[in-house]
């Protein structure tokens, strides 16, 4: 019996995107026909095309036997830039949920979080949905990500790491220590038996998500839900009161890889070679 996968995208005003997210997608699905995959879209909130996108791609989806479920909502949100808001980060948590939940059945051993407005090459990335390197190594990835570059318009303050937020190296960092980078390379380099081009790239880290990240499926299935609330860690971020319980606003993707560890999920790894960039 094979496998499955659920493929999750949020998407709000992506209508220019969409053709190479789907395109993308198509190709990975085609080089992994060990697994059997659903994909799962929640959209909220668009001004563009990308309600009327989302249903024309549908039949594409439907003459290669691939479920694809989306939901579209207008429910008001603000849309934000990448700050850190409350608001903003809790409306993304709750997206990411929903796009789980709007399935309504769990019945998948992978759970896969692709962003809308990334270009990667499939034949790489397929890594992470078959996860070759790990089990060369003998480890069974709870949480395994590629590895997110910037594009030439996006800078911002690096001139290669786009994901700077959730991708973590130690569990007292709130955010990429460029400063100990080629120390993190050293510690954390998991050797596989592949050939040299392909030998070097998988990293144990704390957390991560760089646009392309692909979840065991028993955590979701246990009750673990995306928050936007770090129990653990003092991030600085802002202070929110949970009840009896100050905790701090922290990124959903940096939430739910602390869930994972709490629940003794701990084998959560990059692959360097699986390129993603932002668009």
């Amino acid at each position: 019996m094979k496998k499955r996968v659920l493929i999750c995208t949020i998407m709000r005003n992506q209508a220019e995107n969409i053709l190479t997210w789907r395109n993308q997608i198509e190709v990975l699905i085609s080089l992994c026909p060990e697994y059997d995959f659903t994909i799962s879209v929640y959209e909220n909130d668009s001004t563009d095309l990308t309600k009327e996108y989302l249903d024309t791609i549908r039949e594409s989806f439907i003459l290669r036997n691939i479920e694809y479920i989306i939901k579209c909502e207008d429910i008001g949100t603000q849309k934000y830039g990448s700050v850190w808001s409350v608001d903003r980060i809790r409306n993304l948590a709750n997206a990411r949920q929903k796009c789980i939940d709007q399935v309504g059945h769990l019945e998948f051993d992978k759970i896969a979080f692709i962003e809308p407005d990334i270009t990667y090459d499939p034949n790489w990335c397929k890594e992470l949905i078959l996860a070759k390197h790990p089990e060369q190594a003998g480890i069974v990835p709870h949480i395994y990500s590629a590895w997110s570059l910037r594009s030439s318009s996006h800078p911002k303050e690096s001139p290669y790491l786009y994901d700077t937020c959730a991708t973590r190296q130690t569990k007292d960092d709130v955010c990429w220590n460029f400063d100990k980078e080629s120390e993190w390379k050293g510690k954390t380099l998991v050797k596989t038996h592949f050939s040299d081009i392909d030998s070097n790239c998988l990293h144990f880290i704390w957390s991560t998500f760089n646009c392309f990240c692909v979840y065991d499926a028993e955590p979701f299935k246990s009750g673990l839900e995306w928050g936007f609330q770090n129990y653990r860690l003092n991030t600085g971020q802002q202070l929110i009161k949970d009840g009896d319980i100050d905790t701090w606003l922290d990124a959903d993707t940096s939430v739910i890889c602390e869930g994972f560890r709490s629940m003794s999920y701990n084998n959560i790894l990059i692959n360097t070679n699986c390129l993603t960039r932002h668009i």
